[in-house]
């Protein structure tokens, strides 16, 4: 097969061409295109009136990418032409025309770009061919590729190299300069770089080494962080807090199911089995499916949205997507609050405040969350009370998905039934929840401990004669 030739014949067979995305190509045409959640999956095509085989995607994620897509020598051929709007429509249209004027001519533009190619173009490939239609979490390259590698910020954009010009060296460089300041980030980066080479390798568009190869990961240290026994009623509090109705319930769904982040964000109604008691998800990060049983303060929860849901998602948004996105700014503001409540109750027990005193504070936090933890703080550091230890803005959305296991574990619950819950597939994931049980092991060091002190057990360790 030819290395750009395309994998969907309903994208290249003009029998099948849906005539309602037949489109005249304009600038407000293309800015008004939208994913329609309630069409195809995956990428969604629309085709130019104008000019023979000019072709635009959207993206489930809002991106949109110009494609030249024409029979060359019998085979169904897709070329890149870049993304709309950082490549104008012009400029496309002027690309599409002289790659149309070759392919009249009998030459095959694909064979002479080969040199010329850029890794932009390398990479819309990689998203549209390969990891879009394999993994779930796809959009997070776009935002790596956007963040670490079409950038100048490490002195190689690799956005504007020519594939032909990128060696291991550069590579290394770049790799090294986000480890400076992010080494996780800089693993998952070097991934994704030896993800997209051995794609270019297979489909014979790199006929090289992966430059990848030898370059080593940083050390990375599993992350064990869930909130606490005592840090859950103040989290709880912040939650009855909360004027976002979808903010809090998204966050107490984590809580009580346990599921990854996306999947809870595009939790469907159709997705649940009321009669079960389970919700059903088809597809997990790991590839499989996973059914999760309703407790019932997440039963009750679903029963009231659904009261109020007009649309197919329990987590529904105005936005591209049709359901919730990650709540980033009103996580923080969450975080902060739960933190204020904690320092204050601090100072309320030292200073011996009055109930009005505390009711006075909490009115502040409510209004104010993030102004009323910097004041407190101030206020606190005077009196001795430090806030690192009582800090609990360090949280992720994700360790509420620990938080789950976390709490099984301290309550003696078995590994196995732990990763059931989780939906793990292999009992390497699951081994953390082992080293986070400490309740069990601080109650056997009190055990301990105080028959060490009591005077009648210390005779239970001696030699026998």
């Amino acid at each position: 097969m030819h290395p750009l030739a395309a994998t969907e014949p309903s994208l290249l067979n003009p029998k099948k061409k849906n005539p309602t995305h037949r489109i005249a190509f304009t600038k407000t045409a293309l800015d008004a295109l939208s994913f329609d959640p309630s069409g195809q999956k995956g990428w969604q095509w629309h085709h130019d009136l104008r000019m023979p085989g000019l072709a635009i995607g959207v993206s489930e994620g809002g991106v949109k990418s110009f494609y030249l897509i024409r029979k060359i020598n019998g085979k169904a051929i897709r070329m890149s032409l870049g993304r709309y709007p950082t490549v104008s429509l012009e400029t496309v249209r002027g690309e599409a025309y002289k790659r149309n004027q070759l392919i009249a001519q009998g030459i095959d533009p694909t064979q002479v770009d080969k040199d010329e190619q850029k890794f932009s173009d390398l990479f819309d490939r990689y998203m549209n061919d390969y990891a879009r239609k394999r993994n779930r979490t796809a959009e997070d390259n776009v935002v790596t590729y956007n963040r670490y590698l079409a950038t100048d910020r490490y002195g190689v954009n690799l956005g504007k190299m020519r594939l032909c010009d990128i060696t291991k060296d550069k590579i290394t460089r770049i790799i090294t300069g986000v480890s400076d300041h992010a080494p996780v980030h800089a693993n998952r980066v070097l991934a994704l770089l030896r993800s997209i080479f051995n794609r270019a390798i297979n489909w014979e568009v790199w006929s090289k080494p992966n430059p990848c190869k030898g370059i080593e990961r940083n050390p990375e240290v599993s992350r064990e962080r869930s909130v606490s026994v005592i840090e859950m009623p103040y989290l709880l509090n912040a939650l009855e807090l909360e004027q976002n109705e979808t903010l809090r319930d998204f966050v107490k769904a984590a809580l009580f199911t346990g599921a990854r982040r996306s999947n809870v964000l595009e939790m469907r109604w159709d997705a649940i089995d009321w009669d079960s008691g389970l919700w059903n998800i088809s597809m997990t990060k790991n590839g499989h499916s996973q059914s999760i049983p309703l407790i019932p303060a997440m039963f009750d929860l679903l029963r009231q949205r659904q009261r109020e849901s007009g649309t197919a998602w329990v987590f529904p948004s105005s936005g591209a997507t049709g359901h919730y996105v990650e709540p980033k700014k009103g996580w923080k503001v969450l975080l902060a609050r739960a933190t204020a409540l904690r320092l204050v109750d601090k100072l309320a027990e030292h200073h011996g405040w009055s109930e009005q005193e505390s009711t006075r504070a909490l009115s502040f936090i409510v209004a104010s969350p993030e102004g009323a933890l910097g004041m407190y703080e101030r206020e606190a550091q005077q009196v001795g009370i430090w806030l690192k230890p009582l800090d609990m803005r360090d949280l992720r959305v994700h360790d509420l998905r620990r938080t789950l296991g976390s709490w099984q574990a301290n309550a003696n619950i078995s590994l196995n039934i732990i990763g059931k819950t989780l939906g793990h597939l292999s009992p390497q994931s699951t081994k953390v929840y082992a080293r986070v049980a400490l309740d069990p092991v601080r109650d056997a060091m009190i055990l301990a401990t105080n028959n060490m002190l009591n005077p009648s057990n210390r005779g239970l360790g001696h030699e026998q004669d």
